[in-house]
């Protein structure tokens, strides 16, 4: 059964094998298809956290403060960014939904029925505009990004959006910075 299951304090779940065909996605099929999970999604009574990218991303922020990972000025810098973004983003009152929490263009698997969204750990509540600022943000170039908001059929106001996409940054800057500090090091070449 699909699950979830739990084993050894992880919960996982199992899901049908979708060969990839190796072709780029279309991004204007990966936004209907993103709409399609909103829509789904909508209809979802469980429990789900708010914004769990942001607080795990002031959390992680605060955790290489702490060890002293990051710098004290690169950390106060961003925190302090975290900080009055969250604020601003609080005070807008746009309404709330759960959301994919991390859709970007690399989340979305090229399947021979058309493209299938992947990658659910970050599924949270929140505004469409950070799934839109996620979307937008995406690294596989502009043009791509922006056929897939069209089809999305997000209508996030702009200046809010700009908001979002802020936010959107700086947890991802977070998460550069995280990486760039667990990830082991190698070891100096010896002579």
């Amino acid at each position: 059964p699909p699950g979830p299951h739990e084993h050894d304090g992880h919960v996982l779940s199992f899901w049908r094998y979708v060969p990839h065909t190796g072709e780029p996605v279309d991004p204007a099929a990966a936004g209907a298809a993103l709409r399609e999970c909103h829509a789904a999604l909508r209809e979802y009574r469980g429990s789900l956290p708010v914004l769990s990218c942001l607080t795990e991303a002031e959390a992680l922020l605060t955790r290489l403060a702490a060890e002293e990972v990051l710098g004290s000025l690169e950390a106060a810098r961003l925190l302090e960014r975290i900080e009055d973004i969250s604020n601003v983003l609080r005070s807008l009152r746009s309404p709330v939904q759960p959301l994919h929490g991390d859709a970007h263009l690399n989340n979305v698997l090229n399947g021979p029925d058309g493209p299938l969204w992947n990658d659910w750990e970050d599924t949270c509540v929140g505004p469409l505009g950070w799934d839109a600022a996620c979307l937008l943000n995406s690294s596989q170039g502009p043009e791509r990004a922006e056929a897939a908001y069209a089809a999305s059929g997000m209508r996030v106001d702009h200046a809010e959006l700009a908001l979002w996409r802020e936010a959107r940054s700086l947890q991802v800057e977070v998460w550069r910075a995280f990486l760039r500090a667990t990830s082991p090091r190698p070891e100096p070449a010896r002579p």
